[in-house]
């Protein structure tokens, strides 16, 4: 249906900066654009509840939520922007991510109409070190209909098909750079 102008928020663009926000915003401009937002979800994670009982883990745990806050303030920001001019939105994280639970982000997905597609990372070609499919739950919450559409499709076969690796260790931060 043409060509669509996909905007990432990355860790290089400075997702917290005003330079990072308004290169995104000067991109969204653009009515066929997608703005993606993959912020952290370290500060999301149902790991927290284990990982702030040790030593040093709730300091970890709190720097991780600000971070989060202020990303997902110009967040809120970019998503404005993104509204008026058409483009469209796409927030991804996963799927047990706590961040979907939180009240601002409910409302914002209300706000933009954004409706959560659920896929796995095995059946879009997710592989581990070991050579093996990863099984990695997303939601990617989208007002985009092609894009929730392609995605909510892409489940797991199922053990039959395939066995995993586990999304673990180096797997883990390899998994984050699709």
């Amino acid at each position: 249906r043409g060509k669509t102008k996909v905007v990432r928020i990355t860790e290089k663009d400075d997702a917290t900066s005003r330079k990072g926000v308004d290169k995104a915003k000067r991109a969204a401009k653009h009515r066929k654009a997608l703005v993606w937002s993959s912020s952290p979800c370290t500060g999301g994670s149902n790991w927290n509840h284990i990982n702030k009982v040790k030593p040093g883990g709730m300091k970890k745990f709190l720097r991780h939520r600000r971070l989060w806050h202020k990303i997902w303030t110009k967040t809120e920001e970019l998503c404005a922007a993104a509204e008026k001019s058409g483009a469209k939105i796409a927030i991804e994280w996963l799927s047990s991510c706590q961040y979907w639970n939180m009240a601002k982000v409910k409302s914002l997905l209300s706000r933009y109409h954004l409706k959560k597609a659920k896929c796995d990372g095995c059946a879009m070609g997710l592989i581990g070190r070991k050579g093996a499919p990863i099984y990695k739950p997303w939601t990617i919450a989208t007002n985009c209909d092609e894009l929730y559409e392609a995605l909510n499709k892409q489940k797991c076969p199922g053990p039959k098909v395939h066995k995993h690796e586990h999304c673990a260790g180096s797997n883990t931060k390899m998994s984050e750079g699709y």
